[in-house]
């Protein structure tokens, strides 16, 4: 049963006591938007950025899983989209090592919600996702050591839907994953980190203006000649002789 929205819109005042019930209450083709007045949704939409902004990391967690659940809402994001994408975007920028992980990881999935919703809404699209894509691909790369596999999972769910658009950050994006394989004791790395990193090289070349088959072979000759040392281990047991190339 949904919470009436004068009980969720009090709880959201100070420190939410009812997240989980309040989050429920607020998924898509809940009763709360029933007849909703606009002065109610804006008074909503503001209770949480506010939460969103808040210093308190309990508060700020709960402002942004509730902007990741209210983006499933068209009317919000077509009326509040930009602010919420903006608040979102603040936030992952202030982010460092001294903040708890959980608000990095959360503010990420917000981001690449609100993303997953507006795609295939072409007026949205244009006037929202489009013109922001570039500062969230940044602000994934700048923020990538904190959580490598999900930002780089993110990252390349992007370049998939996205290609033209992060065209100018693949350089950059094969530099800082090639940094991560040179790293010391990489093999040590998780395998999920490894897998993750070893798949967005293999599909940065979709991204090419033309032949990105070329493009892919040579960046896959180029990691086996940083990989020659390790290769020739195998010498012994293959005859390189038959296969020159």
């Amino acid at each position: 049963m949904s919470l009436p929205l004068s009980v969720i819109l009090k709880d959201l005042d100070g420190i939410p006591s009812n997240i989980i019930e309040i989050l429920s209450s607020l998924k898509l083709n809940s009763p709360v938007f029933s007849g909703i007045s606009k002065a109610d949704l804006n008074h909503l939409v503001s209770r949480v950025l506010k939460l969103a902004r808040s210093p308190k990391e309990y508060n700020k967690w709960c402002g942004t899983v509730l902007i990741q659940v209210l983006s499933s809402n068209y009317d919000i994001l077509a009326s509040d989209g930009v602010a919420l994408l903006s608040q979102l975007f603040k936030n992952l920028e202030d982010y460092n090592g001294t903040i708890d992980v959980k608000i990095l990881l959360v503010t990420v999935d917000a981001i690449n919600a609100v993303c997953k919703h507006i795609r295939g809404k072409p007026t949205l699209t244009r006037e929202i996702l489009t013109p922001r894509l570039s500062t969230i691909i940044g602000l994934y790369i700048e923020k990538l050591q904190f959580h490598p596999v999900v930002i780089i999972k993110s990252l390349l769910t992007i370049m998939k839907h996205h290609p033209t658009t992060f065209r100018p950050y693949g350089n950059k994006l094969a530099s800082r994953l090639i940094t991560l394989i040179n790293l010391p004791g990489f093999e040590t790395f998780p395998q999920i980190l490894q897998d993750t990193i070893y798949q967005t090289l293999a599909t940065l070349p979709v991204i090419e203006k033309s032949e990105p088959e070329a493009t892919w072979d040579s960046n896959v000759k180029i990691l086996i000649k940083q990989l020659k040392s390790v290769v020739l281990i195998y010498q012994e047991f293959l005859n390189f002789n038959d296969d020159g190339e």
